[in-house]
């Protein structure tokens, strides 16, 4: 993966959800791989997201696909 300029993320996640005072929260935890664009440097990356959320064990895993440029 290296070679590749390839880097392996694990990652978690929290974040209250709802409106005013709401105690309502979600969780998730995955894996990313990401790989930053050449010649552009850190500037531009692509990135590829499985997600797994921990509130509701019927909802499977969500891909998410990233594209990020910056001047």
């Amino acid at each position: 993966i290296k070679d590749a300029g390839i880097q392996f993320i694990p990652w978690g996640d929290t974040g209250r959800v709802g409106e005013g005072d709401s105690q309502d929260w979600i969780t998730s935890a995955g894996v990313g791989l990401q790989r930053y664009l050449w010649p552009f440097g850190n500037a531009a990356n692509i990135r590829l997201d499985f997600a797994w959320p921990f509130e509701n064990p019927d909802d499977d895993f969500a891909v998410y696909l990233w594209f990020t440029a910056l001047r």
